[in-house]
């Protein structure tokens, strides 16, 4: 645990050939030693349940986008946290979806993933929780794997894109006013109401583009959290 730690937050985009934007620094927080809960016996779960260190508002004016929180510490040391601002209202060309199902598929944080060969001892858990830590790319899950190089396609052609993740495609109707459903790389794990989701919007005339391979492999389902969400 290091005393303090500065968090710069950045968009990430093209911003010819930069790569990203600063947006926000908030310095000097104080560091908190958060513990590495044990696997659930049965399931393999494992969830942070952290107490709170920060909570970001995002300004009205920032715009839709991946967003990465640059965490450094005193001596240097950095990690990071990965979110998506959605933008509902603002029609657009391309709904891009960030295939965080699978990133949270692969993550071994803990110990435990959903496959044997990253997990402790051989064996995978049956359930993942969204409230840990990414493993790898220092807690930008697999953002730099694919998904980047395509935002910075996308931003540097010029094209209208707004952005969600494969969370937001569960819960929400994100097409009704964008005309392109994007997904690239590796977007391996669905569950059926996001199909059903992007069935309809198909039937109703919307394109689907899918630069992925393994699409729909595996169907899965939410559940609620320990905490109930």
């Amino acid at each position: 645990i290091r005393p303090s730690y500065t968090i710069r937050i950045f968009r990430m985009g093209w911003y010819e050939g930069v790569g990203s934007s600063l947006k926000l620094t908030i310095s000097n927080l104080p560091g908190v030693l958060q513990p590495t809960p044990d696997p659930d016996p049965t399931t393999g779960l494992i969830e942070a349940n952290w107490q709170l260190s920060y909570t970001l508002e995002t300004p009205t004016d920032w715009t839709t986008g991946v967003y990465l929180a640059s965490l450094t510490a005193d001596n240097g040391e950095y990690g990071y946290i990965i979110f998506v601002l959605r933008d509902d209202a603002t029609p657009a060309d391309i709904l891009f979806q960030i295939p965080v199902n699978t990133y949270q598929a692969y993550n071994n944080w803990g110990g435990k993933s959903l496959y044997d060969h990253n997990s402790t001892d051989g064996q995978r858990a049956y359930q993942v929780s969204f409230d840990r830590p990414y493993a790898n790319y220092r807690g930008a899950g697999n953002f730099f794997a694919g998904n980047y190089n395509m935002i910075r396609f996308l931003e540097a052609q010029g094209y209208n894109v707004s952005y969600a993740t494969s969370v937001d495609t569960e819960t929400s109707n994100l097409l009704s006013n964008k005309q392109v459903f994007l997904t690239e790389r590796h977007d391996e794990y669905w569950s059926m109401p996001m199909r059903n989701r992007i069935a309809s919007a198909r039937d109703a005339g919307k394109s689907l583009v899918f630069f992925a391979g393994n699409s729909m492999y595996w169907q899965m389902r939410f559940e609620p959290s320990t905490t109930g969400q």
